[in-house]
C-alpha cells in the first residue's frame, strides 16, 4: 500500500508549493493579475507520476522513506513488550 501512499504525496506537495507561489508573487505584482500566473505541475495525474518516478528512481523509488515509516512504527511495539 506504500506506493500508492507515496504517490499521493507527491501529487499534493506538487499542488502546495505551487499555491505558496501566488502570494509571495502578489506582493510585487498587481493584485489584478496574480491569478492568470501559470503554475508547472511536474506529474500531470497518478499514472504519469508512477512513470516519472521509475524511469528517474527506479522501481524502489516508490518506495522512498518506507524505512522511516517502518522505524517509526515498530518503536511502539518494542515499547509495549
Amino acid at each position: 500500500m506504500y506506493p500508492t501512499e507515496f504517490v499521493k504525496t507527491q501529487l499534493q506537495l506538487q499542488q502546495s508549493k505551487g499555491a505558496a507561489v501566488r502570494p509571495i508573487l502578489s506582493n510585487y505584482i498587481n493584485t489584478m493579475y496574480a491569478n492568470d500566473i501559470p503554475i508547472q505541475l511536474r506529474y500531470n495525474g497518478p499514472l504519469d507520476c508512477v512513470a516519472k518516478i521509475v524511469r528517474e528512481r527506479g522501481p524502489f523509488g516508490l518506495y522512498n522513506g518506507l524505512s522511516t515509516l517502518v522505524v517509526g512504527a515498530s518503536y511502539p511495539s518494542y515499547v509495549i513488550l
